[in-house]
């Protein structure tokens, strides 16, 4: 069900940006009507929350990216983190999230990419899968998987920027 939503909302931003300037009040239609399914995601689902940075890579994928557009996605935004704050709040009460254990921010990051680097493994030679992985906490950043998850980082982040110099989507 959010799925759909999500992706109605979707849909109904692009016709918004499709419309011509001089269609003011069917622009505006659409512009409501994805804030509307975006609401009914949110309801079905909190992992909704993540359309307004998808609507955001949205409008720089178009080269439609202005800062009149961007502001535009304000109330999507505060939207989200009005739902983001009322998920993490009953998460919470039910327990479910929980301080940072056995290290800092800065470990757990690590872990991050230790986590990249290991689920690219298991993309690239799918033996000994399993549908949950207890994966060790990074110690140091100088652990292979942890090293390889910075590469993997690091030549997406350069393959992004190169293909938008380039004009290429």
């Amino acid at each position: 069900l959010c799925a759909v939503f999500y992706l109605a909302s979707l849909l109904a931003y692009t016709a918004h940006l499709d419309r011509r300037e001089g269609e003011v009040r069917r622009r505006s239609a659409f512009y409501w009507a994805s804030a509307l399914f975006f609401i009914l995601a949110l309801l079905s689902k909190v992992m909704a929350v993540t359309l307004p940075g998808v609507l955001a890579l949205l409008l720089v994928w178009k080269r439609r990216a202005s800062w009149r557009r961007i502001a535009g996605l304000a109330p999507f935004v505060a939207i989200s983190v009005v739902f983001a704050l009322i998920g993490a709040h009953a998460q919470a009460a039910d327990g479910a999230i929980q301080g940072l254990h056995g290290g800092g921010l800065g470990l757990h990051l690590l872990t991050v990419l230790k986590a990249l680097a290991f689920y690219a493994e298991k993309l690239a030679c799918p033996v000994v899968l399993s549908p949950r992985y207890m994966l060790e906490p990074a110690a140091s950043a100088f652990e292979p998987r942890v090293l390889a998850g910075a590469a993997l980082a690091a030549i997406a982040v350069v393959t992004a920027a190169v293909s938008l110099r380039r004009g290429r989507t």
